[in-house]
């Protein structure tokens, strides 16, 4: 929190961030290194408009606990008119409340208190803003925590005459997410409710109609018992015709990761993976961490099903997995979209051509820091090699005289590929060979610090790699 001497140098300092944030690129020269930090005037306004807010009281600056807006003072357009607001948040620690303070411009004028707002509660646990009603303004959508480990109460502020107007009203959740469920380019709040003990773990869905004084309830569905937390929630499409925002969570009843995948139907807001009987959504359950995504980079999720690497008769191979990557049509059928082989050690993906599927089988090893993995099949008795992945450490080069293609740096690891040459493949038709590095480039992603999946293109997005380059094998 931002109160006394410290506290108002906190406050300075996090002003000054979000001034050079907001003010795009910078030249400095050595006298800039060596002066004091000076503030905008506008920003420097600011700062005593806040001071004065909270001088001589219980009330301090103080941070959002989660979610990606956790400054104390955010620069956020409410207006959708170019020019941000700024907003306050404080905390009084002694009488348990909480209170938002937007500030205002228009053009080249100072910042002034707009409006205000008291709360319920010991902190902010999240905010986030959107556009719910489409007026053109945003709303502010916040979390309050009263004490109580994941537990929240959610409520809804809009702006009517530049007066705070409240929509919804401490509402219970665990987790919240804000996604336009219904293609109305409208977003809905999605409040879940999780009970890592018991059977009561449930999701409702809110929306705002323009010109209503209140949010209107869309819909409860229930979710999977045993999970405490969301590991992940992410907002997408099942297939052009349905929007969907998948829920995964490590269940204790089911002893593993599963999806909550939610839709908005004429029946109201539906859990379509959800089995009554299990009590969680047993058909998107699967042993390894490994969240619900777009995999293939087609714009629509997919769920991952863990399924065992086949055997070769004639070598033996470690036991291995893969995943198959199952698709929702439009009469939520799953029906199996594609597979990949996971790389759990170094967070990368490849992405199998259709004819690997139940055929190709990987050998993993490591030597002096560099990990290996080998795709093979077997066919008509004999082994083949068809690719090879190589993961090194930053700091090791590539040893003199290796052919082996560099596919991206990544988390501290240089990857690289290798293919066979035509020799080796001998007799093994055409179709389960790929055919050079442009295409195992094609196929082969990563996941970010976030949990994001990235494909090379979206990292290189400048670079383009030439479909006839393979490696001199």
């Amino acid at each position: 929190m931002f109160g006394g001497k410290y506290g108002r140098l906190r406050l300075l300092v996090c002003v000054l961030m979000l001034t050079m944030l907001l003010s795009g690129c910078m030249v400095m020269n050595s006298a800039d290194l060596l002066s004091p930090p000076r503030l905008h005037p506008d920003h420097a306004e600011l700062l005593k408009l806040v001071n004065e807010e909270t001088s001589g009281s219980n009330w301090a600056t103080t941070s959002p606990q989660a979610g990606t807006n956790r400054s104390p003072v955010q620069f956020i357009d409410l207006h959708q008119d170019g020019i941000p607001e700024a907003i306050v948040f404080l905390a009084n620690p002694i009488d348990v409340q909480l209170q938002v303070v937007i500030y205002s411009k228009t053009g080249e004028s100072k910042f002034k208190k707009l409006t205000s707002f008291p709360l319920k509660g010991g902190a902010f646990n999240r905010v986030e803003y959107a556009d719910l009603n489409n007026d053109g303004i945003l709303e502010i959508i916040i979390g309050q925590s009263f004490g109580a480990e994941s537990s929240y109460a959610g409520s809804v502020y809009t702006l009517v005459n530049d007066e705070p107007m409240v929509v919804l009203q401490d509402t219970p959740y665990t987790s919240l997410y804000v996604y336009d469920l219904n293609d109305d380019d409208r977003s809905e709040l999605l409040l879940l409710n999780h009970d890592e003990s018991g059977n009561n773990a449930y999701a409702e869905l809110y929306g705002l109609n323009l010109g209503d004084d209140a949010m209107h309830f869309l819909g409860k569905a229930p979710l999977s018992a045993g999970i405490r937390t969301p590991d992940r929630i992410i907002g997408g499409r099942l297939n052009a015709h349905i929007p969907t925002v998948i829920v995964d969570g490590f269940s204790s009843v089911a002893a593993g990761l599963v999806s909550d995948v939610l839709i908005l139907s004429e029946n109201g807001l539906e859990n379509i993976s959800f089995t009554p009987i299990d009590n969680y959504s047993r058909t998107t359950f699967r042993s390894l961490e490994i969240n619900a995504m777009d995999v293939d980079f087609d714009g629509f999720l997919e769920i991952p099903v863990v399924v065992k690497m086949p055997q070769p008769q004639k070598v033996k191979v470690q036991s291995d997995s893969y995943i198959y990557w199952y698709a929702y049509d439009k009469s939520f059928s799953m029906a199996l979209h594609c597979a990949t082989y996971p790389s759990q050690t170094d967070n990368w993906y490849l992405l199998y051509p259709d004819e690997w599927i139940g055929k190709v089988y990987t050998q993993t090893s490591e030597s002096k820091g560099i990990r290996t993995t080998t795709f093979s099949m077997e066919y008509n008795g004999f082994q083949f090699e068809l690719l090879s992945i190589y993961s090194y450490p930053t700091d090791q080069p590539l040893p003199a005289g290796e052919n082996r293609s560099f596919l991206v740096l990544s988390q501290g690891r240089r990857f690289y590929a290798s293919l066979p040459n035509e020799v080796k493949l001998g007799s093994l038709p055409e179709q389960y060979r790929i055919s050079n590095i442009a295409d195992v480039r094609k196929r082969f992603a990563i996941i970010d610090f976030n949990g994001d999946n990235k494909s090379l293109a979206d990292l290189f997005p400048v670079l383009s790699y030439d479909d006839d380059d393979r490696n001199d094998r």
